[in-house]
């Protein structure tokens, strides 16, 4: 009979097996994990993002940061009026950046000028940031470019091929950093598992509403598609605040002192229009570097995605801190309030594993109560011998 041990390696070689079979699907996402120092002897540049972190300075407590904007244009240049004079006009509705420093908030932005390119049920642009989590989604429909592919004369007067034309174009952004400060307590090797995990693909016009019909402008009578759009980057670093280093790279900072990169994980995606879409992603890696007790460290993570005219991504699913491997009060975290950092990521048991318990318990609450009588009935017999000098009537 399987032992709960065995089951729990079995499950965990099954999830290693399809993360491995779900490989080929990240086509055109590149991930590395690079050491402290580039090709160049170079220490890894410091990266602070939008908190303006000084390294030479007592970097102290936590904070996140969630960001969105989302722009839609539409550009025509139509024949107007009972004059039918070619008029350019331009519509243009842009949220702004729209931001939250609160922790768990979750931000978003949508922008429209009109029907022609409608982003059916969801925000275009959509961020939230907790401690060692951000989550990311940038929606935009496909545009079109409405035009005249051949001369038209119209009220006697003659256009060429695309004078007459509409064009559309939607652009969404969103971005998520987070930072927290720990301080060692102990000399140790901490392991780091890093979890991405999300999609990108293109988008469709009118949102996929099948009950969308293309409506070809007075004087045109071709259409193509805008050109698209999409970058994505996903970073967490831990630095180590009191081990400063010279950092010669004259491109990056000149002569500063910046902290040592102790662990760094880095995803990036360009568009390639020769990328097979969907892409669908998960990764999760462990990072391992040596704490030294009493030393100060500042995490970071940080996410930006941006897409244009079609594209569609979402890693809403996360891009988070999943496990700290260390013993007990290795950490102090500032986001926890300066509580323990390990046990904010003890694993909760799987509900496979709770059902196992559970049928182990439920068989013991059988055994136990003829356990307990047979234990009454043995002290019963010891009873009656010790105190009447006879044996029980039970017995012979």
């Amino acid at each position: 009979m399987a032992t709960l041990r065995h089951l729990v390696q079995l499950a965990r070689s099954v999830a290693c097996v399809a993360m491995a079979a779900a490989a080929p699907a990240w086509a055109g996402i590149t991930v590395t994990t690079p050491d402290a120092f580039d090709d160049n002897g170079f220490p890894q540049p410091f990266n602070g993002g939008v908190f303006n972190l000084d390294p030479t300075s007592n970097i102290t407590g936590s904070a996140v940061f969630s960001q969105v904007r989302a722009i839609e244009r539409r550009r025509t240049r139509l024949l107007t009026g009972p004059d039918r004079e070619l008029i350019f006009t331009e519509e243009l509705d842009d949220t702004g950046f729209k931001t939250t420093l609160v922790a768990g908030e979750a931000v978003s932005a949508r922008a429209s000028v009109g029907p022609l390119s409608p982003v059916v049920g969801e925000s275009p642009a959509r961020a939230r940031t907790s401690p060692f989590a951000s989550q990311v989604r940038t929606v935009t429909s496909r545009q079109l470019y409405f035009y005249n592919s051949a001369v038209v004369v119209d009220n006697g007067n003659t256009y060429q091929p695309e004078d007459i034309y509409t064009e559309g174009g939607s652009a969404a952004s969103a971005e998520s950093q987070w930072y927290d400060t720990w301080t060692a307590n102990v000399s140790t090797t901490t392991g780091l598992t890093i979890a991405l995990d999300g999609s990108i693909d293109r988008g469709q016009v009118c949102g996929g509403d099948p009950n969308c019909l293309l409506i070809f402008p007075a004087n045109t009578d071709a259409s193509e598609p805008t050109s698209s759009s999409l970058y994505f980057s996903a970073t967490f670093a831990v630095y180590d605040l009191d081990d400063l280093l010279p950092c010669d790279d004259p491109d990056e900072c000149s002569d500063e002192l910046i902290p040592r990169t102790v662990a760094l994980y880095q995803a990036r995606y360009q568009n390639n229009n020769d990328d097979d879409l969907p892409i669908n992603f998960e990764d999760q890696r462990t990072l391992s570097f040596n704490a030294v007790d009493g030393h100060r460290y500042l995490a970071f993570g940080e996410v930006n995605a941006e897409a244009g005219n079609g594209f569609q991504l979402d890693f809403y699913n996360t891009f988070k801190l999943t496990a700290v491997d260390a013993p007990v009060g290795a950490f102090s975290s500032a986001a926890l309030g300066g509580g323990d950092l390990v046990s904010n990521f003890a694993p909760v048991p799987e509900p496979g594993t709770m059902a196992l318990w559970l049928v182990g318990l439920l068989a013991l609450g059988r055994v136990m109560p003829r356990r307990l009588r047979l234990g009454f009935a043995c002290r019963n017999r010891l009873r009656a011998i010790e105190v009447l000098g006879v044996a029980p009537a039970n017995e012979a």
